[in-house]
């Protein structure tokens, strides 16, 4: 029997006590930065980027 997302993320989760925060989470944390972050030359730094959930969102803002 295939085990869905949910049952194979709550395994990996107990495995390895990573947690990975929701795309949409990461949006509002990133919208609720002042404006002075998005300006050129900022660099971004996620020592604990698991996914890139956060890089990957800070990238298309900046592309934007």
């Amino acid at each position: 029997m295939c085990k869905t997302i949910e049952e194979r993320r709550s395994e990996r989760k107990k495995q390895t006590a990573e947690v990975f925060t929701p795309p949409k989470l990461v949006s509002d944390m990133l919208d609720k930065l002042p404006d002075t972050v998005w300006e050129d030359g900022k660099t971004f730094c996620d020592p604990a980027c698991g996914d890139g959930n956060f890089l990957i969102q800070v990238l298309w803002r900046k592309i934007a």
